[in-house]
């Protein structure tokens, strides 16, 4: 959830309203907006900057939602496609090490296709690449990142390995865990404007 950091009068006066308050009335806002503190709002610092975010925190929602592509990917592949998802990540790794940024965004497209192409998921592939234009932004946001160099290798690894034992549950917690924290600096930065 997101909001503008210049309308929180109107955020406040919304909440109250929702809860029988009115204009003049804000007490009963307060159970409303704890509700929205629970989950973890982010406070843009303008309406530009919201406007901006919608479609990656949109992108961010379903990638979450798709962590369970790592159980996809577990059930009846070949271990030769999890070799190969292996193989790939040492590529993308590879290419972290020497800052070739743009080459750790083909490659890691290259691992996410195997993916979804290895688990029989081609229409779900077909979806990803009419939005691969906002991912690679939103990549191209995180991956320079000093922090995520290492955190990123990591994160991989956890998955690769988690895959390669078909440890579903290891691969989904790799998988939420990964994308969260992209997610996290990718806001960070979206949320300075």
């Amino acid at each position: 959830v997101g909001l503008s950091d210049g309308l929180y009068i109107q955020h406040i006066e919304a909440a109250a309203l929702i809860n029988g308050g009115s204009p003049s009335n804000f007490e009963p806002a307060k159970p409303k907006l704890m509700e929205l503190k629970a989950l973890d709002v982010r406070i843009f610092p303008s309406n530009e900057a919201l406007a901006g975010a919608t479609p990656y925190l949109r992108l961010l929602s379903l990638a979450t939602g798709g962590c369970m592509l790592a159980r996809e990917v577990i059930d009846g592949r070949s271990d030769e496609t999890l070799r190969e998802l292996a193989q790939l990540n040492e590529h993308i790794q590879q290419a972290f090490a020497r800052d070739e940024f743009a080459l750790v965004m083909e490659r890691t497209t290259a691992f996410y296709q195997r993916m979804f192409l290895g688990s029989g998921l081609d229409m779900a592939w077909e979806v990803v690449q009419s939005l691969n234009a906002r991912i690679n932004r939103l990549r191209a946001m995180t991956i320079s990142s000093a922090e995520r160099k290492s955190a990123t290798s990591q994160e991989m690894a956890a998955l690769v390995d988690a895959l390669l034992r078909r440890d579903a549950d290891a691969a989904e917690k790799a998988s939420r865990s990964h994308i969260q924290k992209a997610a996290e600096i990718a806001i960070g930065k979206l949320s300075r404007g």
